[in-house]
């Protein structure tokens, strides 16, 4: 919680060294002793004013005072320990003794109100007494001389304070506003980047597709083209062999009848030899087909595996915008984030700001209350006075 410039002129005053106390009250004091009634005598209640010196921290003073009953003599004895004061006033009238003790901590660095009473022999206590010292001619160097000069110095203090609280939280805010717009643009350049991936990714996907299409087409028709062959060819053979099959039964039928049908045997054997040429041809067209199924089986495997590494680059693609993604998701978390500190900085900037205000209003305050004391101590110097103290 912050001091406000009252409460750190007292601390001041209560933390200083012992050798700056050892003379912190010294100066002229002006009293005001106020008594009520007597419960011995019934006497009433009354007021007394006089000055008091502090010297070295001690109160040595006799007094002689007239009365219509004798001289009434008074020895004032007190000492100032640390910031409490005990005060003895030891009273006499001929064969009359009676006493006032009081005994207090100081109020301020100008005042002290002390409750105590007036005592008779055996320690009777016969009045209820108050003594109130302002302090009104303090030495040089005392608690109360240099009170002004502290209190402004807690002042500079406290407004230097909220000055630097406040440069700190521009500078941080500033910094914070910078670092934002570094991760504002880190974080366009990531969503550039992941753009060009995501692109790059559906050209990929369509030139997949696209070979996928047309590999499958390639191999449709070499398909149709194998089956086409192979159907031609079994239909070449079938007709080998039937042709084949007629010449050996038209051979075998005529054997016996060899003489004539010589002529008739040997171009049957031609046409055998042709039908046999024919299903050679067949075969080698059978096995070319085969070839070729080969050819077209190992360009279909190429093209599986070009499909599965287009699909392989593509998987690789997806992970990238993946984790660009990503990156980009934490970039707009730590800008949001920053935004929201440069927000509480700027935050902070205004209650240092409204502290600093506060601060100001605080000095005029308490330059209005030294000037008031000011006038009070010179008021009090022009007060005085003494009185028989009776019991």
């Amino acid at each position: 919680m912050r001091l406000t410039l009252a409460a750190a002129a007292v601390f001041a005053f209560g933390a200083s060294a012992p050798a700056a106390l050892a003379q912190g009250f010294d100066g002229v004091w002006q009293g005001t002793l106020a008594c009520g009634p007597s419960s011995a005598t019934g006497a009433p209640a009354f007021v007394e004013r006089l000055p008091l010196t502090i010297a070295n921290n001690e109160i040595n003073r006799l007094r002689t005072l007239p009365g219509n009953a004798g001289d009434v003599a008074q020895r004032w004895r007190g000492r100032v320990e640390g910031q409490n004061l005990q005060l003895a006033v030891d009273v006499s009238r001929g064969n009359e003794r009676w006493q006032l003790r009081f005994a207090g901590p100081a109020a301020s660095e100008t005042r002290f109100v002390l409750p105590g009473g007036l005592f008779l022999a055996g320690d009777r206590q016969v009045r209820q007494c108050e003594l109130t010292l302002a302090s009104s001619q303090p030495a040089p160097n005392s608690l109360a001389a240099t009170a002004a000069a502290r209190a402004q110095q807690a002042r500079e203090q406290e407004v230097a304070q909220l000055r630097a609280a406040a440069d700190a939280a521009r500078r941080e805010a500033e910094a914070n506003a910078n670092r934002a717009l570094d991760l504002e643009q880190q974080f366009d350049a990531t969503r550039l980047e992941a753009n060009a991936v995501r692109s790059e990714l559906e050209r990929l996907r369509a030139a997949a597709a696209e070979a996928e299409r047309a590999q499958a087409a390639r191999l449709t028709a070499a398909e149709q083209q194998l089956a086409q062959i192979r159907q031609q060819g079994e239909a070449q053979v079938a007709q080998a062999r039937a042709a084949l099959t007629q010449a050996e039964q038209r051979a075998q039928g005529e054997g016996q009848r060899a003489g004539q049908a010589e002529s008739r045997a040997q171009q049957v054997a031609a046409a055998a030899e042709q039908a046999r040429r024919e299903a050679a041809e067949a075969i080698e067209r059978l096995r070319a087909a085969a070839a070729e199924s080969e050819r077209l089986q190992a360009a279909r495997a190429q093209a599986e595996a070009a499909l599965g590494q287009v699909r392989r680059e593509a998987a690789e693609a997806a992970q990238r915008l993946a984790a660009e993604t990503g990156r980009a998701n934490r970039a707009e978390e730590v800008l949001a984030q920053l935004r929201n500190e440069a927000a509480a900085a700027l935050e902070r900037f205004r209650n240092a700001d409204g502290a600093l205000s506060a601060a100001r209003r605080e000095a005029e305050q308490a330059r209005a209350e030294a000037q008031r004391l000011a006038a009070e101590l010179a008021a009090a110097r022009q007060n005085g006075g003494a009185a028989a103290t009776p019991r």
